[in-house]
């Protein structure tokens, strides 16, 4: 790792930040999985405000010597559903140009420890990248490898939480 990696909550007022790097996001993410353009020529997330109004939701931030280098979207599962896990990350994103830095591998951890029980991590398999970094992030977790999830889908359940 060459800088230091920090990751903080994100605050309302940090929300137009969190919601160009979900653009980013999702713009990657288009590759495998097309989404609509909305007239403004950006792509819809409805549930993007909810992370600021739910206490089931934490939006994160993570940087890099300082500077932005990614976000993360966690929601813990609510008391209808009935999932087999506790807390799912939702999205998670490291810039381009922070990958491989270590980056991705230090946010990862400190979200996941942020929130003990069993986390659902998700990921479409198709997506190289993302199945070699969570194999990656899963390997410190002891977890057995990932799960077949729909048609190109795969996710591992962790178990999170301080260590």
């Amino acid at each position: 790792m060459n800088s230091p990696v920090s990751i903080s909550l994100a605050t309302v007022g940090e929300a137009p930040l969190v919601a160009s790097l979900l653009q980013l996001c999702l713009h990657d993410l288009s590759v495998w999985h097309p989404r609509p353009i909305r007239p403004d020529g950006s792509f819809a997330y409805p549930w993007f405000a909810l992370y600021w109004e739910s206490s089931r939701r934490y939006p994160y931030l993570l940087r890099s010597a300082g500077d932005i280098a990614g976000f993360a979207l966690v929601r813990a599962k609510e008391a209808d559903e009935t999932a087999d896990w506790d807390f799912a990350l939702a999205e998670f994103f490291v810039l381009p140009r922070e990958r491989r830095h270590g980056v991705g591998l230090a946010g990862a951890g400190h979200v996941l420890n942020q929130h003990p029980g069993l986390f659902e991590v998700s990921y479409d398999r198709r997506n190289v990248a993302a199945k070699n970094f969570w194999r990656r992030v899963s390997a410190e977790y002891g977890d057995p490898g990932p799960m077949p999830m729909g048609e190109h889908g795969e996710r591992y359940l962790l178990h999170a939480g301080p260590r």
